[in-house]
């Protein structure tokens, strides 16, 4: 008998079994926050090869996120509304706790969402929203041309075939604005003074601008900015699908009340 609890098997399994139980209380409270790459969020999603939920893609190179949604998010199925089309239906399908948001193609993608609803959502899945540089590392190598951004309705997720970035990401430009979780605090994004509204001519490390133009240029695709020095805004990227020629990765609304829920906005997930 004491042979067996000196064992250097069951003392291993002992201490392993303590570390997982440890290690799934500690990201369980990180997930309340939206942590990333937590012990939970592996655990309650398939993985493929490259380590990532099976709904999402793997960015490489990034030192905060490592895995995207691939598709702009859409309710899930023990939500109360499949479609969303008015605000009261995404209160309903937050108040149900079943209700979780999903990356999945060929669904109608989640609407009339505020930031703080957004980032419930992708915290109810072990995910998170993502900062705006963090936006712009998955979405690179969108190709404007074949993005949902000048049908004037918005279309089904990743049915846009040729709207893809580098990374394998469907609609981060066109179909719907989406969300991330920057603050802007009276024309100022992380303590740097933003240009006035205007079309983009030259951007920082994040894709966000940093001098504008009346004049569109070419070498940002056309791409627009919108900002307002009065206020305390949120910030949202890639434009809609009635954006024209303005949407892209370079396109950025940076005078949006975080509160703000309607048609033409949305939202995907990181971790």
């Amino acid at each position: 008998m004491n042979k067996l609890k000196n064992s250097p098997i069951i003392l291993i399994l002992v201490i392993t079994l303590a570390t997982i139980v440890t290690s799934i209380g500690i990201d369980a409270s990180d997930t309340l926050s939206g942590s990333s790459a937590t012990l939970l969020a592996r655990l309650i999603h398939d993985r493929d090869e490259a380590g990532c939920p099976t709904e999402m893609v793997a960015v490489d190179n990034t030192l905060t996120f490592g895995c995207v949604d691939k598709y702009e998010a859409s309710a899930g199925l023990g939500c109360s509304f499949a479609t969303i089309d008015s605000e009261l239906d995404t209160l309903a399908n937050i108040e149900n706790p079943n209700c979780r948001s999903q990356s999945v193609a060929g669904l109608t993608p989640w609407r009339y969402v505020s930031r703080d609803q957004a980032q419930l959502l992708c915290t109810r899945s072990g995910k998170r929203l993502p900062s705006s540089s963090e936006w712009y590392q998955f979405a690179i190598g969108t190709s404007e041309v074949g993005c949902n951004t000048k049908s004037g309705n918005v279309d089904l997720t990743g049915r846009q075939s040729e709207c893809q970035s580098a990374n394998g990401v469907y609609d981060a430009v066109g179909n719907l604005w989406e969300w991330t979780n920057d603050d802007v605090f009276a024309g100022e994004l992380s303590g740097r003074v933003l240009p006035d509204s205007g079309y983009v001519t030259s951007v920082d490390s994040s894709g966000v601008a940093t001098e504008t133009s009346l004049k569109a240029s070419d070498d940002y695709n056309n791409d627009y900015w919108w900002s307002d020095e009065a206020g305390n805004f949120g910030l949202i990227r890639g434009g809609y699908y009635g954006s024209g020629d303005d949407g892209g990765v370079y396109a950025i609304h940076a005078d949006i009340l975080p509160h703000y829920r309607g048609a033409a906005l949305g939202f995907r997930c990181v971790i």
